[in-house]
C-alpha cells in the first residue's frame, strides 16, 4: 500500500458575517509505502488533525489530493481506521465483549471470533482483562483496547490524533512499542506534540508550524537533538 499526500490546502470560513477566513494548512506534501511509521509532529493548532482527517476522508480540501494506491480518494474507506482523540467504547461490554460485539453485528462464525479476539488481546496485551468492565481499567488500557478495535479489519492504513495524550511515561513506552510492532505490516500515521513518542522509532517525521511543513525525513543524529529543533521552532518570536 501507498499513500501519497499532494499539495493539499484547508481553507475554514469564518462562523459569523465579516469573520475572517483561517487557512489551517497550505500545500502539505509527502508519501508514504507500506511498512512505514510517520509522525505528524507539533503543537496544538498546527494542523495535524486537520491533515488527519483529510487523509481518513472525513473531510474536504479546498485543493491537492489524497492518492492511495495511485487511485485518488476523498471518502473514507475500510484500508483506513482512524482514532479520534475522543474515541467511544461501550461501558456497559466488558474489554473482550468490546471487541467481538463488532464482529458479532458482522456475523462472523463464532470460531473465527474467538480466534481473531484471542489474537487482537494478545497484542494489545489486555488479555489477562479481557473479562474486566471498561471502568476497571486504566488510560493507556483503553488506549490499547482502541487500537484492538481499529484493527478488527485488517486495515492497511492506521491514522492516529494524540493517542499518548494524558498517558503516564511507562503506559506511553508500552504504547508505542505496540503501534512499531503494526507499522512493520502496515502503515501508522501518528499525530503528537511529544518528541520522546516518536524520536526513536518513526521511519519519517513531518513537523507542521501553522499549517505548514517545517521539517520531513527521519531524524539524523548530526542535526543534534530533535527536541531542542523542536522546541526552537516554537519560541515566541
Amino acid at each position: 500500500m501507498s499513500i501519497s499526500v499532494q499539495g493539499i490546502s484547508k481553507v475554514f470560513k469564518g462562523r459569523r458575517k465579516g469573520e475572517e477566513e483561517n487557512t489551517v494548512l497550505q500545500d502539505v506534501s509527502f508519501d508514504v509505502e507500506e511498512g512505514e511509521f510517520v509522525s505528524l509532529l507539533g503543537p496544538s493548532g498546527c494542523g495535524k488533525t486537520t491533515t488527519l482527517t483529510i487523509i481518513a476522508g472525513f473531510r474536504k480540501l479546498n485543493s491537492g489530493k489524497i492518492v492511495v494506491n495511485g487511485r485518488e480518494v476523498s471518502k473514507p474507506g475500510p484500508d483506513r481506521s482512524f482514532m479520534f482523540q475522543n474515541y467511544a467504547l461501550f461501558p456497559w461490554l466488558k474489554v473482550g465483549e468490546n471487541i467481538e460485539y463488532p464482529m458479532k453485528k458482522m456475523k462472523v462464525p463464532k470460531a473465527e471470533r474467538r480466534e481473531k479476539l484471542r489474537e487482537l488481546l494478545e497484542m494489545a496485551q489486555l488479555t489477562e482483562y479481557e473479562h474486566y468492565y471498561i471502568h476497571e481499567i486504566s488510560g493507556g488500557m483503553k488506549q490499547r483496547l482502541g487500537i484492538a478495535q481499529m484493527l478488527l479489519n485488517d486495515p492497511k492504513l492506521l491514522i492516529l490524533d494524540e493517542p499518548t495524550a494524558g498517558l503516564d511515561p511507562k503506559e506511553r513506552v508500552r504504547f508505542r512499542n505496540i503501534i512499531a510492532e503494526i507499522a512493520k505490516d502496515s502503515i501508522v500515521i501518528l499525530s503528537t506534540h511529544i518528541v520522546s513518542d516518536v524520536e526513536h522509532i518513526a521511519d519519517n517525521i513531518l513537523m507542521m508550524k501553522d499549517g505548514k511543513m517545517i521539517y520531513q525525513g527521519r531524524w539524523q543524529e548530526q542535526l543534534g537533538d530533535l527536541e531542542e529543533f523542536y522546541l526552537k521552532q516554537f519560541e515566541e518570536e
